[in-house]
């Protein structure tokens, strides 16, 4: 049996969009503060290890969701590119857990914790619960919920 796990079950308050076989999620610990571009994530419902797990059908959805995801984070912040990084690797040493998501990343031309065209700094594994790179006010959750319900 598969364990659940924050993908599978994310907070209520946390889920943006509710696909048929995805959903886009505020993170709990962002890895781009929002005055540097801000960080949604987009997750497929069933717990899949990694993309080539995926159904046609929850693959393009995915797709689509990680485009309103970079839409929402220019609506919210303005900002002037997007990465998109698939993860779901860090429970590697247990297959089980491992849950495929894809990050969505805002990317600010002046920003000060994650420089302009240079790659994300990200922390390790180890270092995952002393990193933080604030958080999205609630004002700036429920813009993001009510432009979510345009798309």
């Amino acid at each position: 049996m598969i364990q659940k796990c924050s993908f599978c079950d994310p907070l209520p308050k946390d889920i943006l969009k509710t696909g048929t076989w995805a959903r886009i999620i505020i993170p709990e610990r962002l890895h781009v503060p929002p005055e540097d571009g801000g960080h949604l994530i987009v997750s497929p419902m069933r717990h899949v290890q990694n993309r080539i797990m995926l159904s046609e059908s929850e693959a393009t959805e995915i797709w689509r969701f990680s485009i309103i995801s970079a839409k929402l984070l220019n609506l919210l912040l303005s900002v002037d590119w997007y990465n998109f990084q698939e993860n779901g690797n860090w429970a590697a040493d247990n297959p089980q857990k491992c849950h495929m998501h894809l990050h969505i990343y805002g990317r600010s031309a002046d920003s000060k914790n994650q420089p302009f065209g240079e790659a994300l700094k990200l922390p390790l594994r180890s270092e995952i619960e002393n990193w933080d790179f604030g958080k999205y006010t609630e004002g700036m959750k429920n813009k993001l919920r009510k432009e979510a319900k345009n798309f």
